[in-house]
């Protein structure tokens, strides 16, 4: 499995950052080379850059957000701002997109110094029927964020999300908070509800929320990560406690399909979520949805009789399977990566059948 170097460099110095409450010198060395890299990027010919420059940028200004001396958000949209002019323009103009109408979002927003209006800002988000604010999100919302454990708070800051995900991260901020504060009774079977005003809530709600997230065709990128990665803290709250913070950071790489050894052997050393971890709960999961005639299903069924499972067309199914059945389930990664090192390796003339 290849690994895009900028992705590394800033997937790291957001793990890092997520560790260590401090400001040290690993994370900003981690910060400043990721920093570097994007900007070669920006200025490069590398073709199918899109997901590696918009993944490092939400990188970037998570650990920009909790790093004073890093500078602000504000400060680093500034700074993309001036990338964006001096490239001219990026090769996609789908990521041009995202990134300026992201920037704009912000500085209107935060009442910044570069609020003017931009004659080449994308007059419609380019992501179909999903529907989006004037700007990320409301001050009442801020207060809702504010409960959320790090994780959360990044990635909403640094992606412009739809209605339909701001919702879903409302009824999660409630969920984690009343679960700090030992006050939800994490059984209880609610009626499924969007409005803050109908708390409390339970995992089973959050859970069929980003299920609903999943089956919108017209999910972007960033929607589906942030779905797949509630599904995740959902399924595991009632048993992983602190986990679920430090977990988060690497379910977010795994769901841009960027696991590596590095990335497990870092994972695992802070007593974080591991990949299989992972792939084996989304498993259970995915069995328990689509297919009730395991014997996974009967038993996820006797354990969570509170989720309400919904129904996924068969297609849906397929995409998901191929997505998640993989031999990392069975196989360790050095492993997995080990034998497929083997199999592409060239054969000798001396091979049969060669």
């Amino acid at each position: 499995m290849m690994q895009d170097p900028l992705i590394t460099a800033a997937g790291l110095a957001f793990a890092s950052r997520i560790q260590d409450k401090r400001q040290s010198r690993k994370v900003v060395g981690y910060y400043w080379k990721a920093l570097v890299l994007l900007r070669n990027r920006l200025e490069s010919d590398i073709p199918n850059s899109t997901d590696a420059i918009l993944l490092s940028l939400i990188y970037l200004m998570a650990v920009e957000a909790l790093s004073e001396d890093l500078g602000s958000p504000l400060q680093h949209l500034g700074v993309m701002h001036r990338m964006i002019q001096m490239r001219g323009e990026l090769r996609s103009t789908g990521l041009q997109g995202y990134i300026k109408a992201h920037i704009r979002s912000w500085e209107t927003f935060l009442g910044g110094v570069y609020a003017e209006p931009d004659r080449d800002q994308v007059p419609k988000f380019p992501y179909g029927l999903l529907e989006y604010p004037t700007h990320p999100f409301h001050p009442e919302f801020s207060l809702t964020l504010s409960r959320l454990p790090l994780g959360f708070v990044e990635l909403a800051m640094s992606c412009r999300l739809s209605i339909q995900v701001v919702q879903v991260v409302q009824t999660s901020a409630q969920l984690m908070s009343d679960l700090m504060h030992q006050t939800q009774d994490l059984k209880q079977d609610d009626k499924l509800a969007l409005s803050p005003s109908t708390y409390p809530v339970s995992p089973p709600q959050v859970m069929f929320l980003a299920i609903v997230i999943l089956q919108n065709q017209h999910r972007n990128m960033v929607e589906e990560l942030l779905a797949i990665s509630l599904l995740a803290v959902t399924i595991s709250t009632e048993t992983l406690g602190e986990h679920i913070t430090n977990g988060y950071g690497f379910i977010q790489t795994f769901c841009m399909l960027n696991w590596d050894v590095d990335y497990e052997r870092e994972c695992r050393s802070t007593g974080a979520l591991g990949l299989e971890d992972f792939l084996l709960w989304a498993k259970m999961l995915l069995l328990a949805t689509f297919d009730h005639d395991t014997q996974t299903w009967k038993t996820a069924n006797k354990l969570r009789r509170d989720v309400p499972f919904p129904e996924f067309n068969h297609l849906h199914f397929e995409v998901c399977r191929q997505f998640f059945w993989t031999e990392l389930l069975t196989l360790s990664l050095e492993r997995k990566m080990a034998q497929d090192k083997a199999l592409s390796r060239p054969r000798s003339d001396d091979d049969p059948g060669s």
